[in-house]
């Protein structure tokens, strides 16, 4: 503030030291009053140089953006270096592989079968009404294309679900455990579906993959929610 009678100096009362957080920012305000005191014209840029040092001091300093990515690069090391996330990423890759199998199968059949979906791929078969007869469906085809279908309502949901169990630190022994018997069981269900087994066998394959989901699903919940 001015002192009283218009003298244009400064008041200054004793300053902290330091501020918590903070780096000791005495110096640079006693540089301030004491640059007002000694000219009655400051020069511009000196003062402003000073005023920045005065927020310098007083503002806590943000950590370089190189400690921050050096952080995260630590994390995905660290997420690399698991032995868990190995494990699912071996046993994720194979099923993902068995859906894909998938494909190949009911092209086979349908070539196999003489039974498509689309005109166009009757066109080496024959033209006009020679060739809408093989524009049927096949119960062969038909059943591979279930099996597909499960594929997909099922392994989805294990590659979300697993790779949040993943997360979550579980032992090595108790993951490698669950993948094994979900990935044994959808290989299982797709011999009981194109063969095809008698049932409960496909039955239970698929029920004994959506247990394994399911116990991911609650190890999730229980580390996250406490449950």
């Amino acid at each position: 503030m001015a002192a009283p009678g218009g003298s244009g100096r400064f008041a200054c009362s004793p300053l902290p030291r330091r501020l918590p957080g903070a780096k000791s920012w005495r110096g640079p305000v006693l540089g301030l009053v004491t640059h007002h005191h000694s000219h009655t014209g400051p020069d511009k840029a000196e003062f402003l140089l000073l005023s920045k040092q005065l927020l310098t001091s007083i503002l806590p300093a943000s950590p370089p953006r190189s400690s921050v990515r050096s952080g995260e690069m630590a994390k995905l090391t660290q997420l690399i270096d698991n032995e868990v996330f190995w494990a699912y990423a071996t046993y994720t890759t194979i099923v993902l592989l068995k859906m894909m199998l998938m494909s190949p199968v009911t092209a086979y059949f349908r070539i196999t079968r003489k039974a498509f979906a689309n005109p166009e791929d009757t066109a080496s078969l024959g033209k006009g009404e020679s060739a809408k007869k093989f524009l049927r469906t096949d119960p062969d085809v038909e059943r591979v294309r279930r099996g597909h279908l499960n594929d997909l309502e099922n392994i989805v949901p294990f590659l979300g679900i697993g790779l949040l169990y993943t997360l979550c630190g579980p032992e090595l022994s108790s993951a490698l455990l669950h993948f094994r018997i979900f990935a044994g069981s959808r290989i299982l269900h797709t011999f009981a579906y194109l063969i095809p087994l008698p049932q409960p066998s496909r039955g239970l394959s698929w029920a004994v993959g959506y247990v394994v989901t399911i116990s991911m699903a609650y190890q999730v919940l229980k580390t996250a929610l406490y449950l």
